[in-house]
């Protein structure tokens, strides 16, 4: 199906909007609770073979969509009465009556910018050691936990053997790690004339 082709279909129409097919700046689609609904209504109604397919297709959405709908629906979260706003589309007015809010919103954005470092630092000390923490590698549990990853990580090969273009294999482990590794050569920048004196 060309570009031209999905213009003409719905999801084609919704995606090419006022701004044209070629918009400088894509616009993420966002889709009201009653729209989530009925389109969840209307995929458990399609019955027919190839018809939940079609449905999607002509929609651009995902079986993922529904999925996540249906979950949102079945836990109360997706309700009529939110249908109109989107999530995150509330002005700025509306925050007028609450004093501080962007002193707190600029707090937060800085505590999420330090646990993402942290994050990000943790997650390149475990890949050296095969993505084990380091107490596990101490006490020697590493190569047992190892053992259990390869073993499911070979089962979802074997129950999804389409998904993967090669066998997985969990991260190896390195013989040693070191975090300060001792000197096993005398130190040269000493001088022996020096320390006697």
């Amino acid at each position: 199906m060309t570009s031209s082709d999905m213009q003409d279909t719905p999801a084609g129409r919704r995606a090419a909007g006022a701004a044209g097919p070629r918009s400088s700046q894509p616009k993420r689609r966002t889709f009201t609770a009653a729209y989530k609904l009925a389109m969840i209504e209307k995929y458990d109604a399609a019955t027919g073979p190839g018809a939940k397919g079609a449905l999607l297709r002509g929609e651009g959405l995902y079986d993922s969509h529904i999925c996540y709908w249906r979950k949102a629906r079945d836990s109360g979260a997706l309700k009529l009465s939110a249908a109109a706003v989107p999530a995150g589309s509330v002005p700025l007015a509306a925050h007028k009556g609450r004093p501080g809010i962007e002193a707190e919103n600029e707090r937060l954005r800085k505590r999420l910018a330090k646990a993402e470092v942290k994050l990000d630092q943790t997650r390149a000390g475990h890949s050296g050691i095969g993505l084990h923490t380091p107490y596990s590698v101490h006490i020697g549990t590493a190569p047992a936990i190892q053992d259990k990853r390869q073993a499911v990580l070979n089962a979802a090969c074997a129950a999804n053997p389409r998904r993967f273009t090669r066998r997985p294999r969990a991260p190896k482990m390195p013989g040693t790690a070191w975090i300060n590794k001792p000197v096993t050569e005398p130190d040269i920048t000493q001088h022996p004339s020096l320390e006697a004196a």
